[in-house]
């Protein structure tokens, strides 16, 4: 099963509360990402992307226009929680946190490029380890599965 650590970006750009909105804007365009991550006392507090940033003055503080709702995922999560996540909530960014420590982000362009090395091009179908993860899901909620194979 792939884990959302192993495709995740580990080494992080953040910015604080108390930074302009300009500061953001500027750290975006210099490493071309479209998040950032807000830290303030290594906790995460909240994340401000582009399209926060649009709809704010640079002099601004990142306070007032971050997202404080950061919806998060876990190392251990996989790739199909991710992506369930991440369609549920419109979002383009998952933040990864282990112990309440922000540890990784996980965008969506990143997701899509693995989630295609588990889709059937032709088809469309997912594969086999797709099948696995929702089997073990099931399973964990004490769920009954069944399993047919056509040939």
């Amino acid at each position: 099963m792939i884990c959302v650590e192993q495709i995740m970006a580990k080494e992080l750009i953040t910015i604080t509360p108390c930074d302009s909105v300009g500061r953001a804007i500027d750290l975006m365009d210099k490493h071309k990402i479209g998040g950032l991550p807000v830290l303030e006392s290594e906790r995460l507090v909240g994340i401000i992307t582009s399209r926060d940033v649009r709809r704010t003055h640079p002099n601004r503080l990142v306070a007032d226009a971050m997202t404080r709702d950061v919806i998060t995922v876990m190392p251990h999560f996989s790739l199909w929680q991710a992506k369930d996540l991440m369609d549920k909530h419109n979002i383009e960014r998952l933040a990864v946190k282990n112990d309440n420590y922000l540890v990784g982000l996980l965008t969506k362009a990143r997701l899509i490029t693995e989630w295609g090395k588990y889709v059937d091009p032709l088809t469309e179908l997912n594969k086999a380890e797709f099948l696995f993860d929702k089997a073990k899901d099931f399973l964990q909620k004490g769920e009954k599965i069944t399993v047919i194979f056509l040939i």
